[in-house]
């Protein structure tokens, strides 16, 4: 059905836009054979005119399906169609939003680690090098140069480590790149000290979006409640916004040492009610982490679970 839409020429970009997301939301679930057939479908709808941010989706797609098949141990997508050449190419396209579209697909597309097999390295290879060049090169001052920054997560390129913590506390950079520094950092993974321990101190930052990107990668990285410092980041907290990130972070860490700061949080009358809310939701997390999509509307910020039993059972312990 997809793909029906996507090579119906008279389609409307809004529907055509969304069809490119279902395709790259699949592309882990299908067969490889089925994988092939999708890459090529999209890739010859990709060679009608079309405006440039539903191209942009189309290159996301590309990606999302190209790093599907090499992660499953496959080289189909990479011999039996262009799909690596199109990205590489159309990241450096000279209208901006393709461009930035194709750099996150080359992200998702090389997020596959060591790969022995000769087609996929001659992929890798300079798509990873491409990626850290730019990303090392040029200064993203301004929010358009992000998309290298987010790259860097996506490909869990580990060399760009260094210079995304260099990004992210560098005052002269635009505050969305900042963040998006922060939240590649939580991408990369590892245990690695040093992007600890600039996170932590990012979670406390007045940089607008910092703090939250900050404290959500610190509890994607795990440890304990102690190690991520985020009751710290909460007590700094002035913003809805930074609070709300900050209590959701704790939620996510998995930590028990958190539900008193959280339930402390849900009943005290003098925080504002959308706190509140969110530190009940964060209990939800920390009780319980199986998403319910029923709940997607709780908030913005993903799909949260809320089992009554759970939550009860997790304000009886204090």
């Amino acid at each position: 059905t997809l793909l029906r839409v996507l090579s119906h020429d008279k389609e409307r970009a809004s529907i055509r836009r969304a069809a490119y997301l279902g395709v790259g939301h699949l592309a882990e679930r299908l067969e490889s054979r089925h994988r092939l057939q999708t890459a090529k479908a999209v890739l010859a709808c990709l060679r009608h005119a079309q405006d440039d941010f539903t191209r942009g989706l189309g290159l996301v797609a590309v990606g999302h399906l190209t790093g599907a098949d090499i992660r499953a141990g496959g080289t189909d997508v990479l011999r039996q169609t262009k799909a690596g050449t199109l990205l590489l190419g159309d990241a450096k396209d000279p209208r901006a939003t393709v461009r930035g579209f194709a750099i996150l697909g080359l992200g998702l597309a090389a997020r596959a680690g060591d790969a022995p097999r000769r087609p996929i390295r001659r992929f890798l290879e300079p798509a990873r090098r491409f990626l850290l060049k730019n990303l090392e090169d040029e200064r993203p001052r301004y929010p358009g140069k992000g998309s290298f920054i987010a790259a860097i997560g996506l490909a869990q390129a580990e060399e760009g480590r260094a210079t995304l913590i260099q990004w992210m506390n560098d005052a002269d950079i635009h505050a969305w790149n900042r963040a998006t520094a922060a939240l590649s950092l939580g991408a990369l993974g590892g245990t690695d000290r040093a992007a600890r321990l600039a996170l932590a101190q990012a979670a406390t930052s007045p940089v607008d979006g910092l703090p939250a990107a900050a404290a959500r990668s610190l509890a994607s990285l795990g440890g304990s409640l102690a190690e991520t410092r985020l009751l710290g980041a909460l007590d700094a907290a002035t913003s809805k916004r930074r609070v709300a990130g900050t209590l959701l972070a704790l939620g996510r860490l998995q930590d028990p040492e958190a539900a008193p700061a959280l339930i402390a949080w849900a009943r005290d009358e003098t925080k504002a009610a959308a706190g509140r809310a969110h530190a009940v939701v964060a209990l939800g997390l920390l009780a319980d982490p199986e998403p319910r999509p029923s709940l997607s509307r709780i908030t913005r910020d993903g799909n949260y679970p809320s089992r009554t039993k759970a939550l009860a059972e997790a304000f009886s312990l204090y």
